[in-house]
């Protein structure tokens, strides 16, 4: 009978150390990795048709292989390369085209001069304070008569709330939240 006690180390296993094993087990296990592989392939080869039918790829291998379409895909590749050449070409001609033309110019900002409050107070027929109490404010809602003339200008929290439709009575009929004529 064998002593109690702690038992020696098992050998190292050749399938946890590679480098245990000869050349020709190398080979067998490599050989026989491939062949499984490929069994494993080969039963889900009717299942992998199968889906293939159902995309479309059996009309693919017929059109593209048999039928000879890759030749005619290759000449419509080339025709569909020339024409994307040609289109980009043009919008690089025509953007350097635009930088050369308007480099250095800004044409975001107004050719015209600001009109001061005194013009647009004297354009409206207002007054020049209404017209900077406009300018100053973040929101305003202007009602216009049927001509176009201003009818009611509403600034601060009364801008932004809906107005209701005007009385039957006439256009000045409703009533004014704040009054530029009055002011």
């Amino acid at each position: 009978m064998e002593e109690p006690g702690p038992r020696p180390a098992p050998p190292d296993l050749i399938i946890e150390d590679p480098a245990l094993q000869s050349t020709g087990q190398k080979v067998l296990y490599g050989t026989l990795t491939v062949v499984f592989w490929a069994l494993w392939i080969y039963l889900w080869l009717p299942l992998v048709t199968l889906a293939g039918w159902g995309l479309g790829l059996f009309q693919f291998v017929d059109v593209m292989v048999v039928r000879d379409g890759l030749r005619a895909l290759g000449q419509l590749l080339w025709i569909y390369l020339l024409v994307i050449a040609v289109m980009g070409g043009a919008l690089i001609l025509w953007a350097n085209y635009n930088r050369l033309r308007f480099a250095g110019r800004e044409r975001r900002t107004s050719r015209l001069a600001e009109h001061s409050s005194p013009h647009v107070a004297r354009a409206l027929g207002k007054r020049e304070t209404v017209v900077l109490l406009w300018q100053n404010q973040k929101t305003l809602r202007v009602s216009h008569h049927g001509d176009g003339r201003i009818a009611l200008v509403e600034t601060g929290a009364a801008a932004l709330h809906p107005v209701p439709p005007p009385p039957r009575g006439g256009e000045d009929a409703h009533p004014r939240r704040e009054t530029p004529e009055s002011a």
